[in-house]
């Protein structure tokens, strides 16, 4: 928190992709150890032991040996619906994985526990700077509603511009991808990795929604919103469970669809960020993004190439096919890409 609030981002970007390596390898390794189920016990574990420890040696900050009551009074309304939607985003995380251990064998949870940690991995090397960036930027904005709507579009924009165009094509060459990258034995995980894209696609968006409540004094909307999402996440996934583990990872799918609709309007009616900001920034990267994944399905469907080749040939294809795409029907957007990387940098 202290160091997101000094726009410290590029120390904590570092810190939170160690801590991802660290325990996907940490995951690996005891599985092939043989340690079954106790190798997802080691990552939940072992991620936030090794955050922990490099937050405390880069922050000088250091708890005082006493407490105030009277501080924890005044922050905990605030702190309370926070505290609560991270909660529910750490169960919303294991929730899923808990019960296909439970319902279904070992090597069922050893692919979907592989396909969702690959999408996850994206999906944090993707969007999660966006958002801690945005989390900072709202609160210091939250008094000055145009420039908090200028600062919402930027987001918006930003994280859109990347991360559809990436879990469009992601999809799309997800079982080239897994063949070359994992081996033949895990193609299994293909129509999760599938699926759980089309849900990384979208999620980015609630969550920057759910900052922006939590940023200008309306974290317990934020909240609410959360915890109907839980509810309807773990009723969905009850109902798809007998289906395949697919059926689990199209549940994360239905739930995004049915819950950001609902953070953005709640955005909307507490900040007065109009809704054709977010139309106007998700409308020409998603029309591209699916323009360059269908191309990208086109090539595999007509040519016979190997993996490695086909993912040589479409990667390019598909990038240029959904830049010249975004410069013709949303060229404002341009601008935001190149403001990606310094983004990235900072």
């Amino acid at each position: 928190g202290l160091l997101a609030r000094d726009f410290q981002f590029r120390l904590l970007a570092r810190i939170s992709i160690l801590a991802n390596l660290v325990v996907t390898v940490a995951g690996m390794l005891a599985a092939l150890a043989g340690a079954g189920y106790w190798a997802l016990v080691l990552q939940i574990v072992v991620g936030p032991l090794v955050g922990c420890a490099c937050l405390w040696f880069v922050c000088p900050y250091r708890p005082a040996r006493r407490a105030s009551l009277a501080s924890f009074r005044a922050i905990l309304p605030t702190s309370r619906p926070i505290m609560g939607y991270q909660v529910l985003g750490l169960g919303n995380d294991q929730l899923d994985k808990l019960l296909v251990g439970v319902r279904l064998d070992g090597a069922v949870l050893g692919v979907y526990t592989v396909a969702s940690r690959a999408v996850a991995i994206l999906l944090e090397l993707v969007s999660r700077p966006f958002q801690v960036v945005a989390q900072s930027t709202f609160a210091r904005l939250a008094g000055h509603p145009e420039s908090l709507a200028r600062a919402y579009e930027q987001m918006v924009r930003l994280n859109g511009v990347v991360a559809l165009p990436l879990f469009a094509i992601g999809a799309a060459l997800a079982e080239p991808a897994t063949a070359v990258l994992l081996g033949d034995r895990w193609l299994g995980a293909v129509p999760v990795i599938q699926v759980l894209c089309a849900y990384a696609a979208l999620h980015w968006l609630f969550e920057i929604n759910a900052a922006l409540l939590q940023a200008t004094g309306a974290a317990r909307a934020a909240f609410r919103c959360a915890v109907a999402g839980t509810l309807l996440q773990l009723l969905l996934i009850v109902v798809a469970l007998p289906h395949g583990i697919a059926w689990v990872a199209a549940a994360f799918v239905a739930r995004t669809v049915l819950v950001t609709p609902i953070a953005i309007g709640l955005a909307a009616r507490h900040t007065g960020v109009a809704l054709r900001v977010t139309v106007v920034g998700v409308g020409a990267p998603l029309l591209s993004a699916g323009c360059a994944a269908g191309l990208v399905l086109g090539i595999d469907a007509l040519t016979d190439l190997d993996d490695i080749a086909l993912l040589c040939v479409a990667i390019p294809a598909g990038a240029l096919t959904y830049l010249a795409m975004l410069a013709a029907i949303g060229r404002s957007h341009l601008g935001a890409l190149r403001r990606v990387g310094a983004l990235m940098r900072a």
